[in-house]
Formats: C-alpha cells, sequence, structure tokens
C-alpha cells in the first residue's frame, strides 16, 4: 500500500467514532500531522505533504490554525446529512454546521445547487431586481431548455414575498407562449384579458392572466413566441403600465404586475433586441456542461435524493453509474438528466421486484448508451479529478439524506404502475413508463428551429407504432434521426440518395412501416417512396436490433477567425448530442504552415482512413495530395462553409450511417436546391418569367411518356390548364435525363412524372404509381397553379381512371399471345362497371388494375390451354355473391365462347374484396 493510502486509511478509522456532537463541542477535534507521524512511524514532513494532497483529491477538509488540523470528508458529509461538502478549507467546524443550516434555511435562492458557485452571480442579479424600489424591475432569463429558468422565476418570486416587495396574497401566475403559438388570438385573449365577442367563442368578459397577476409576478416562458400584436402590447405595458383587452379600443385596463420573461433564444438573437432595450435586467442561465464537476454531482445526489423519497425506499446508487452521469453532457441539461435518473429508478425498482432483491441498486447498464460511452471518451486527467470526486464504490439514498424541496406533480413510475396494475405486468409498466418520459423529451424546444408543429406531430405518431409494434422506446439520438429525415423531406419532397441494395426482412418492422405509411399518408398527404421506405427500414432495424452502423470518415471544419469554426461545430455537435465535428480556428495572423500542421495533426489523430474538411478560402484548399502523402489518408475538401450543409453532413454520417461518397452527393443535391431557391426568388422579386414545363420520363421509352403526356394534356385543359408545356423525355438513367434537362435550362420545371426518377434535388417527381394508386393527380394540378374545388374532385379522379385504365391495357398487352390487349379494352371497361353495380361500389384503382390484368390472362389461358385453377376454400363465400360475379361474366364467356368455373369467380373475388 503507497503511503498516502495508508495515511487515508488511518484518517478513516480514527474518525470513524466520531458524533456531531464532539465536532461542536470540542475546538481541538482533527488530527494533526504530528499525530499521524507518530501513530505510523514516519516523517512529519512526509505526513503533511500526503495530508495536503488528500484535501486537494476532496478526501479530507482542512481546519486552519495552529496546529492545522484535518477531518476526514465522507464521515462530516453523513454526520451532517449532507451530499455533499463543497469546501476544502474551513477555519472552524462551524462553517460545516452554518453550511448545514443553510440547505434547510428559508432562504430561496440558497436551496439552489450551485448558489455559491455558478449560479452566485445569476442570484445577485436576481435580488437586485426584485429588491430594487418601488416594485422590483422586469427581468428577463436567457438559457438553453432545462436550464432552470422558471425554478429561478418562482424563487425570485419567493424572495419578493419574503422581502416585503410582494403581499402573501400576491401570485405567482405563468403564461408559456408557446402553448398557443398556432392561435395568435387565444394567446392574446388569455394574456390581456377579452372583451365579449372579441373572438369567435367569447360569450363574455374574460379577465386575463397580467391583471391576474396584479401586485405579484406574471411569468412568461418561451416568450419569444409572442406574435408580433402581442408583443406591441406587451411593450406598452412595460412602458406606460396601460393595455388593452382584446376587442377593446376606448377603455384602458391598467396593472402592477412585475414581469419575468424567458427564453431559449441565443442573447444575440435579433428577436430579442426590442425586448432588451425595455427590459433593464438580463439573466444569462449557465448550460450544465458550464458548470464545474462539484455541482454537478451535487445535483446528481439531489435527484437521486427526491427519487428516494417518492419511492419510500433507500437508493444504492454504484460509483461507476456516478461517474457516467458526471461526464455525460444532455442536450436538455437538467431536465433530461432528471428523466434519465427517474427511468434509472424505475428499471432499479424493476430489477427489485424481478429478484426480490432487499434494496434498489443502480449500476451503470441501466442508462442509455451514450451516457455510459461518455466515461469511456474522457480524457485521463478528467478521470481522474472525477475519481477524487467519487470517492466510494456506492452511494446510498435515503432516510440519512438531507431533505430537501417538497415534491409536487412529478410523474412517478410506481403511480404509473399502480393506475395500470390489473392484469399488467411490471416490465410492461416500466416500458410504457419510459415510452412516456421519451416522448415529453421529444416535444421539448430543442428542435424548434428545425421543426413546425406538423413534423412534431409525425414524430409522436412514428414513436407510438414503433413502440407498439416493435417495442422501442425513442431516445434522443432515435428522435433526431427521425426529425431531421421527416424535415429533409418535406423540404425537398423526396427521399436522399442511399443504398438499396438492402431488403425488409424483419416483420415487426415490415408492420411498423406498413402503419405509418398508412397513417402519414392518409392524415398528412405524404407519398413514401421506394427510397423513403428503404431508409426509414434500416434506421428502424439498426434501432431494433441494437445495432451501431459505422460510416467511414471524420469531419473536420477549418475557417478564418478567432473562433469562427469552434462555435459552428458546438452548435452542430450541440444539437446532435455528440462530438462529430472537430474545429481548427484559423485565426489572420496565424501562418499557413502552422494551421495545416494542425490540421495534419488532427487527421492523424482521427480514427478513420477518409476525412472530410470543410474550408471557407485560402491556402488549404488544395492540401489533399500533400495530406495523403504525408499520412496515408484521404481528404476531400469542400470549398463551402454553413451551418445547414455541417448540420446536414454530421447528420448523414451519424444518423444515417452514410459512406462519404455517398453524403458528398447529398451535399452537392442540398447546394442545387439552395440554388434554384435563390434563382426562384430573383426570378419573382425582378419579374423574369419563364414557360412553365412538366416532363414525362420513362425507362422503357418515349411510348409510355408520350401516353402519359397525352392524357395529363387532357387532364390539364379540363381543369383550365393552358399555361403548361407537356414534354417527353425518354432515358435509360438518371444521368441522361438530368442532362437533357440542364441543357434545356430556358423553362422553369414544375415537377417530372413518370417511371424514372433523375433525382433533381429541386425538382419534385410524382411516379406513375403515385398517379395511379395516390392523388399525383391531385398534386400535379396544384404545381400547376390550378385550385381543385370539392366538386371537381370526381372529375380528377375520372381522368386518374382512365389513366389506369390505359396504362393497365398497355401493360397487358406485352405479355399477352393471342389476344390484343387494345382490342380488349372496351370488354374489361364494361366488366368493371358491370361488377361495381353488382356490388353497390366504386373500385380503387388498384381492384381496377388487378381486375384488368386478372381477367385479361385468364381469357387467354382458357383459350390455349383450356385448363383452371382451383380455388381452396369454395365455403368461403356465399352463393348470392358468386351468381352476381357469374352474370357480370357473361357476355365474355359467350364472345370468346368460354366457359368460366366457380373456383375462377372466387379468385375474382378475392381482388375485389382486396384480399
Amino acid at each position: 500500500m503507497k503511503r498516502i493510502d495508508k495515511i487515508y486509511a488511518f484518517c478513516l478509522e480514527v474518525t470513524a467514532d466520531l458524533t456531531r456532537s464532539d465536532l461542536v463541542k470540542q475546538p481541538d477535534v482533527g488530527i494533526t500531522a504530528m499525530f499521524v507521524a507518530k501513530q505510523l512511524g514516519l516523517m512529519r514532513n512526509n505526513v503533511s505533504a500526503d495530508l495536503n494532497a488528500l484535501v486537494k483529491e476532496d478526501k479530507l477538509i482542512k481546519i486552519t490554525g495552529k496546529p492545522t488540523r484535518f477531518l476526514c470528508k465522507r464521515s462530516l458529509e453523513k454526520l451532517f446529512s449532507l451530499p455533499y461538502i463543497p469546501l476544502q478549507t474551513i477555519s472552524s467546524i462551524e462553517e460545516i454546521v452554518a453550511l448545514s443550516k443553510s440547505k434547510s434555511s428559508d432562504r430561496p435562492f440558497e436551496k439552489l445547487i450551485g448558489a455559491h458557485k455558478s449560479l452566485a452571480p445569476v442570484i445577485q442579479l436576481a435580488e437586485a431586481a426584485i429588491n430594487y424600489p418601488p416594485r422590483g424591475l422586469h427581468t428577463m432569463i436567457l438559457g438553453e431548455s432545462g436550464t432552470g429558468k422558471s425554478l429561478l422565476a418562482e424563487k425570485m418570486y419567493e424572495h419578493g414575498k419574503k422581502e416585503g416587495v410582494f403581499s402573501q396574497e400576491a401570485q405567482f401566475v405563468t403564461l408559456n407562449c408557446a402553448d398557443y403559438s398556432t392561435n395568435p388570438q387565444l394567446l392574446l385573449g388569455q394574456l390581456f384579458g377579452s372583451k365579449k365577442g372579441a373572438y369567435t367563442g367569447a360569450e363574455a368578459d374574460k379577465k386575463g392572466l397580467i391583471e391576474i397577476a396584479d401586485n405579484g409576478v406574471l411569468f412568461l416562458d418561451e416568450v419569444h413566441r409572442l406574435p408580433p400584436e402581442g408583443q406591441e402590447m406587451l411593450f406598452q405595458y412595460i412602458d406606460k403600465g396601460s393595455y388593452y383587452k382584446l376587442g377593446e379600443t376606448q377603455d384602458k385596463s391598467y396593472a402592477s404586475a412585475l414581469l419575468i420573461i424567458a427564453t431559449t433564444e441565443p442573447p444575440n438573437s435579433v428577436l430579442l433586441d426590442t425586448f432588451k432595450r425595455r427590459i433593464p435586467v438580463s439573466i444569462q442561465m449557465p448550460s450544465l456542461n458550464n458548470r464545474d464537476l462539484s455541482e454537478r454531482l451535487e445535483l446528481i445526489f439531489h435527484l437521486y435524493d427526491r427519487e428516494s423519497k417518492k419511492i419510500n425506499a433507500q437508493i444504492t446508487v454504484d460509483g461507476k453509474a456516478v461517474a457516467s452521469l458526471l461526464t455525460y453532457t444532455p442536450i436538455g441539461n437538467i431536465g433530461q438528466l432528471k428523466s434519465d435518473i427517474q427511468l434509472s429508478v424505475a428499471r432499479g425498482l424493476l430489477e427489485k421486484k424481478k429478484t426480490q432483491a432487499e434494496k434498489v441498486l443502480i449500476t451503470q447498464e441501466f442508462f442509455p448508451p451514450s451516457v455510459m460511452s461518455a466515461f469511456i471518451s474522457t480524457t485521463q486527467k478528467e478521470k481522474k479529478i472525477i475519481n477524487t470526486l467519487i470517492d466510494r464504490e456506492a452511494f446510498i439514498f435515503g432516510s440519512e439524506s438531507f431533505l430537501h424541496e417538497p415534491i409536487e406533480g412529478d410523474y412517478d413510475f410506481l403511480e404509473f404502475f399502480q393506475e395500470k396494475k390489473d392484469g399488467y405486468s411490471i416490465t410492461k409498466a416500466f416500458n410504457d413508463y419510459s415510452q412516456k418520459i421519451a416522448k415529453q423529451r421529444l416535444m421539448n424546444e430543442q428542435f424548434t428551429f428545425l421543426l413546425n408543429e406538423d413534423i412534431k406531430n409525425i414524430m409522436l405518431i412514428v414513436s407510438d407504432i414503433l413502440y407498439e409494434e416493435c417495442d422501442i422506446i425513442i431516445s434522443d439520438t432515435i428522435s433526431t434521426a427521425f426529425a431531421l429525415y421527416m424535415y429533409s423531406r418535406s423540404a425537398e419532397g423526396k427521399a436522399p440518395t442511399l443504398d438499396l441494395s438492402k431488403k425488409i426482412a424483419d416483420k415487426k418492422v415490415t408492420n411498423a412501416l406498413r402503419r405509418i405509411i398508412r397513417k402519414l399518408e392518409n392524415q398528412y398527404s405524404l407519398f413514401f417512396s421506394e427510397d423513403d421506405i428503404l431508409v426509414l427500414s434500416e434506421i428502424i432495424t439498426s434501432i431494433k436490433n441494437n445495432e451501431k452502423q459505422t460510416s467511414d470518415f471524420g469531419i473536420l471544419v477549418c475557417a478564418h477567425g478567432d473562433r469562427v469554426a469552434t462555435e459552428l461545430s458546438h452548435t452542430i455537435n450541440q444539437l446532435l448530442g455528440k462530438e462529430i465535428i472537430v474545429p481548427i480556428d484559423m485565426p489572420l495572423q496565424a501562418a499557413p504552415k502552422e494551421v495545416y500542421d494542425k490540421i495534419k495533426q488532427l487527421i492523424v489523430e482521427l480514427d478513420y482512413e477518409n476525412c472530410l474538411l470543410f474550408v471557407d478560402m485560402g491556402s488549404m484548399t488544395g492540401i489533399e495530395g500533400q495530406i495523403k502523402e504525408e499520412t496515408g489518408k484521404n481528404l476531400f475538401i469542400l470549398e463551402r462553409i454553413d451551418t445547414l450543409l455541417l448540420l446536414e453532413a454530421a447528420k448523414n454520417k451519424e444518423l444515417l450511417s452514410m459512406e462519404l461518397a455517398l453524403t458528398a452527393m447529398s451535399l452537392a443535391d442540398l447546394e442545387k436546391k439552395r440554388s434554384h431557391g435563390i434563382q426562384q426568388k430573383i426570378n419573382q422579386y425582378f419579374g423574369i418569367k419563364k414557360r412553365k414545363v412538366i416532363y414525362t420520363v420513362c425507362r422503357t421509352g418515349e411510348g409510355t411518356a408520350k401516353f402519359l403526356e397525352t392524357n395529363l394534356k387532357s387532364s390539364f385543359q379540363n381543369f383550365g390548364i393552358y399555361d403548361v408545356d407537356i414534354k417527353p423525355i425518354s432515358g435509360n438513367d438518371a444521368r441522361s435525363v438530368t442532362e437533357f434537362i440542364d441543357k434545356h435550362n430556358d423553362y422553369e420545371i414544375l415537377a417530372t412524372v413518370g417511371t424514372l426518377d433523375p433525382k433533381i434535388a429541386f425538382i419534385p417527381f410524382i411516379s406513375l404509381q403515385e398517379i395511379i394508386l395516390n392523388n399525383g393527380l391531385h398534386k400535379l394540378i396544384k404545381l400547376a397553379g390550378g385550385v381543385l374545388k370539392k366538386e371537381q374532385t370526381a372529375t380528377s379522379e375520372l381522368y386518374t381512371r382512365d389513366i389506369v385504365i390505359d396504362m393497365g391495357i398497355e401493360s397487358v398487352d406485352k405479355y399477352l399471345y393471342l389476344l390484343s390487349g387494345f382490342k380488349l379494352k372496351d370488354t374489361l371497361k364494361s366488366l368493371v362497371v358491370q361488377l361495381e353495380t353488382a356490388f353497390g361500389m366504386t373500385f380503387s384503382n388498384s381492384i381496377i388494375l388487378n381486375t384488368l390484368v386478372h381477367t385479361a390472362y385468364l381469357i387467354e389461358r382458357l383459350l390455349l390451354k383450356g385448363n383452371e385453377l382451383a380455388y381452396p376454400d369454395t365455403n368461403e363465400h356465399d352463393e348470392a355473391t358468386l351468381r352476381s360475379i357469374k352474370t357480370a361474366l357473361t357476355e365474355i364467356e359467350k364472345q370468346f365462347m368460354i366457359t368460366i368455373s366457380d373456383d375462377e369467380c372466387y379468385f375474382l373475388l378475392d381482388i375485389i374484396l382486396e384480399k
């Protein structure tokens, strides 16, 4: 055993029997260097050095004076019921007593973890704002989601009551502006009140929250979501103390509510400029990543302490589990840390029930991979600091722990289980509970700037179906992958180009995809191509199998300026919750050789054979060959830097596991789309008009393309659209079609239609399948500027039906040996009409197609071979249904002099019933 370890063990042994009374009553309590030296037979100087080292390692606490004395921090924490003592040196034991008392004092801000550290300047500003005469100063709190903005606002209100700024009857009223972002009128009515008849449903005068909060505090969360007219009304209140109720134009209302507003917008956001000019106090809440390790440790202890009181049982947390929580950076800050801790306790309870263990034990394996991998990726220096903080194998939370604030309104796993316990396993309860928390996390504000409400709702639909069909509980990474993917689909109208060689094999994944696609097509009119389905299936399959596919490249960004690359990388990495992009800052005074050496060093350190380097300009644009020669690694350089491009590259690499080649093509598509968008804006702004065109494209040649051209022209004319040309293109592959379109850039291309997708990022593609089986013709009419009224829907469907029949006949004709499909057309159309009449229904396009194809082949098979198919279960259908089909087939039997058996009729019936 090392000397320092021997000394620490001796200190633990000596202080083990100390009581709280001993510490308070004995002025000379503690161990001296001389005492330890004598007892262990060591040199005093060496002992003194080791004792001071143990203080730095946070294992001992030093009591200054003559002689200097030492106590074990672990013993003090236990005796004074403190989860952690953030002090290394004290003048007397009274400081520990005072710390213990402050934790239970009635000073509101003292209850905040970090009150004397990272939150000290925050609290100083908050106290000053509340204490400013006569009724405090309006305050704006800035910070990321989950940093504690609403909690600080509540403490400011409590402090104001304690200091007499507000009366004991004064109210703390909260409004989250994001809750009403889609209904500005309702939001303004809630905030300022409304007069009878001000809007639909306003049947009486109604008080606003600003009136309810009079002489108290009105807390407006996510204030940047307040509509412009609401901001103007709020500014009038800030400037003059007056406002108008919604629907009121004459009589002003007055109030004296103190405003505390909060926002997740960055401090330099243009949206906040007007607020900052009118609101005198701005408080920036630090993110969890910017709070030191001792504070984060205290937060972890506090959250486990809360959970132990909720379940009324002690919780033992493994030291490695605490280390993992301490090192990872949750995107949702304290809010997400709380969720992860709640889930770990729920898992601990599950294991306790299953194994009938005596205690709730939390181990490292109870956390998501993102938490567990964080500790592995930390540096040796960081690990050493963490090991000094976590000096024991396990931490126990429960009756011995300090009682923090009472818990109200938290969602409780045990309560959840009790509600559903009848016929409900605890495993199922835990999974449902986890899914609920995951969904709540999904709807946070992290991706507000990327996702509209429709896409967020789509994500909730997807998450429910994944859980029900595949038992997948969405994590941050999964929700990010889907959210970004859905966003790219919504923005581009198509899927990225991916390797389509993989097929869907898993039955559960297939069922989940079928439900997702059906629901989103019906509810949001989204059409999913084969590319989309395969992309989604790859993501779901890898999640379900808990696989992590890896891409083949690393990403670096090098930009001129002191911190340009660092800030860009931080934004993307924080958004995706992982360190993906490596920054290289290039100060203007830096020598090119210095920057090159730094790039080369980082490429060598990256565990990839390929690297993608984004540069803005200058000398770093042509170093690929030199890097290859000196490092043996491949470097691909893009001379373009912006947030969207970096986000696209990082998303493709980390979430979709794309290779470098596919990522580069995806970035090129994105650039084309953006360039096209800029060109459209230029044309619109300066009145540059081009002739509109829709290209029909088919792999089989111009025949099908011309057929589509004829039918679409006819349809467009019937809807009064005459300013759009329909032109056929023949091409064997996407490249030849793209080359043709690039050469004919004097048109404004609305869409390409057919069987071959040229995959042009800025041009929508509508497949022949979508026209036949979905509402593709409706989409084309809208793209062409036409308006499809309700009464015209039937007409549109009629034209689509004609296209379906013509295409069906053309397809059948290629495979008939004896008959001509085109000569069968009228006979088969007549059959469809008779069957629809007999069954009293209008057939879907898919039923029409299958009926045409099946009947054509049936006629030829009977004419050539005379053999009939046997139906497996003739008892499945009734006689009346059979007679209806036989009656409809009578004309065909007469025309071709054949007899169609009952079994053949049953097969046709299956088609009609879509079995």
